[in-house]
């Protein structure tokens, strides 16, 4: 028979809770996920066709597929919006990769995105 300790108790809580948190990212991301690439077969290759681009490496569409896969859906989803907003005539061009950490705490998402 096993004893259990107390500190047996905490370590199986954050496992417990880590795998929560895991599957609600889970059911944010992939329905989000399913709709960017729907827009990326239906919408993004009439835009195309009739010259509206993306002026930044990767695509916007790619790039918040992968902050969200990478982050989450609340920041990946606000990087995607920032770098959305940038995208535009007078906005910033080039090669824009997803930073690796989320540059702030959850409750403050703005700081998520590079808005200039």
């Amino acid at each position: 028979m096993r004893i259990v300790r107390p500190k047996d108790i905490g370590f199986a809580f954050s496992q417990t809770r880590a795998s929560f948190a895991a599957i609600m990212r889970s059911i944010l991301v992939y329905p989000a996920l399913g709709l960017l690439r729907l827009y990326q077969i239906a919408i993004s290759p009439a835009l195309q066709a009739v010259g509206v681009r993306c002026r930044h490496t990767p695509s916007c569409s790619h790039f918040m597929m992968e902050a969200m896969r990478r982050h989450g859906f609340w920041a990946g989803g606000w990087m995607g919006l920032a770098r959305w907003l940038r995208c535009n005539p007078w906005g910033t061009c080039g090669p824009d990769p997803v930073p690796m950490e989320a540059p702030g705490p959850w409750y403050m998402p703005w700081r998520y995105g590079r808005w200039k």
